[in-house]
């Protein structure tokens, strides 16, 4: 159950309830979860497959909270956001408060923020926490729960730590345009850039996959796959050109690039079209 704080702890920490012991521990795989952002996006973790991503959990009457919030902007999102990393913030108590935090501190994918999501269940967070806000769960490539923390100190050390630790060698920007409509029978194009970060020259597959309307699932045989070699420190943009389907479903779609290297699914991002 969810309740007010219980006391603050050197101004960086509120209390949810003590001797809480989380579901998952580090170093297990977490499950799959759904939920809709404040824009009415739907989210399931293992749509991010590839990515680093980062649970921060938070309520909107924490101070802590808000304090992280502010500085997460400019101090982890736009660093990290171009580097295979996503953030999504959680919280379970008041979805207008909270939808109203959101659009003060991120706005969401569409004005350039991280997805915010409301968990009615109010479960979430006991799968990860420890009692505390803010808390906050990274998980690697493969959704392997790698470090949990609660509190906040005023900087990222250490979630940027753990994403230096599992960054890709080579990490995939953010895809352009990241919304789209269009239509059957229409071609779409995706602006897509690579950036090696090692001094050893890299080789591996761009696959595009894609997940229906209605569904969780990527549909299974990827639409392209391709081959690239960058050299070292490298930056390289290209476009992937889908022609969409005379006979497409209307609905909404999410197109992810992911790069395939060794057999492992290093990095990706999402693209979200909307077919009418």
């Amino acid at each position: 159950m969810r309740s007010m704080p219980l006391f603050l702890a050197a101004g960086a920490l509120c209390a949810l309830t003590s001797g809480a012991q989380a579901a998952y521990q580090v170093g297990d795989v977490v499950d799959d979860f759904t939920l809709v952002d404040t824009e009415g996006i739907s989210h399931s973790l293992y749509d991010y497959k590839g990515k680093i991503i980062v649970l921060n959990f938070g309520e909107y009457w924490c101070g802590p909270c808000n304090s992280e919030w502010a500085a997460m902007m400019d101090g982890l999102w736009n660093p990290n956001k171009d580097q295979g990393v996503m953030i999504l913030t959680i919280g379970a108590d008041n979805q207008a408060q909270f939808e109203s935090k959101a659009a003060q501190y991120s706005g969401g994918l569409t004005a350039g923020g991280w997805p915010w999501l409301f968990d009615t269940a109010d479960q979430l967070y006991w799968d990860y926490g420890n009692g505390y806000i803010p808390y906050n769960a990274v998980l690697d490539q493969d959704f392997r729960l790698v470090w949990g923390e609660a509190g906040y100190g005023g900087n990222f050390n250490g979630i940027q730590g753990q994403i230096d630790a599992n960054l890709a060698d080579v990490v995939i920007h953010q895809i352009q345009p990241r919304f789209l409509t269009t239509s059957g029978g229409q071609t779409v194009t995706l602006g897509v850039t690579l950036t090696n970060r090692t001094a050893a020259t890299q080789t591996l597959d761009a696959v595009l996959d894609v997940i229906l309307p209605g569904h969780n699932e990527y549909a299974g045989n990827p639409l392209q796959t391709m081959t690239l070699t960058l050299p070292p420190h490298a930056t390289a943009s290209g476009d992937v050109v889908v022609t969409v389907p005379g006979n497409a479903i209307a609905g909404d779609y999410r197109a992810r690039v992911g790069l395939i290297q060794g057999g492992n699914y290093n990095c990706s991002d999402l693209n979200y079209v909307t077919v009418e």
